[in-house]
């Protein structure tokens, strides 16, 4: 693929980029398939990954496994597994939600957000949360929490983890915190296979 520095440590994939193009990384997305950019890779991310064993360095998840069902989050942290190098990092963000709830709540910004997701009226908006975070509705994504992610990479292999912090990685060079973004309002979790 060209514009991708590949290593003899392996390559470095941005998964579920979107927009978020990184020179010397693969970015791969399923919905920017008009991105006319050469290190960019139109793939599903529910389907297998197109590397082999071994191969990747670094594996960057932001802001994505949220958007994924558990059996296809699942799915993806066993081929995210799969295709590290023994040693090898993911790096993945999600949103806060207790950090985004409350500057919402302290803006009364909340019922605004809640009609932006398509969250019905109700008697109140403790009902309306109560229902968005139940998976009301049509939305089909996870609600993420460190605790949860990190006893799921444990589950799929991965030998050990961590919560870490924007721009701070505890297992792999500073490099792969260039890609971390929406610093107010995500957390990070890194895990070592």
């Amino acid at each position: 693929m060209e514009g991708v520095e590949v290593s003899g440590d392996g390559l470095k994939l941005n998964l579920g980029c979107g927009g978020q193009i990184a020179s010397g990384w693969i970015n791969v997305d399923r919905y920017d398939d008009a991105l006319d950019a050469p290190n960019y890779l139109h793939h599903d991310l529910r389907r297998p990954l197109p590397w082999p064993d071994g191969a990747a360095r670094w594996v960057v998840l932001h802001h994505v496994l949220d958007l994924f069902d558990a059996p296809d989050l699942r799915k993806l942290l066993l081929e995210v597994h799969r295709v590290l190098a023994d040693d090898g990092v993911v790096r993945v963000s999600s949103v806060d939600y207790d950090r985004g709830l409350g500057k919402l709540v302290f803006a009364n910004e909340i019922d605004t957000w809640l009609d932006s997701l398509e969250v019905p009226k109700m008697e109140s908006t403790a009902a309306r949360i109560d229902w968005w975070i139940a998976g009301g509705g049509s939305r089909k994504t996870m609600l993420l929490a460190p605790a949860l992610l990190r006893r799921w990479l444990a589950e799929t292999g991965f030998s050990e983890s961590c919560v870490t912090l924007y721009g701070c990685s505890n297992y792999a060079h500073s490099a792969i915190t260039l890609l971390d973004s929406r610093a107010d309002e995500s957390w990070f979790v890194e895990a070592i296979k």
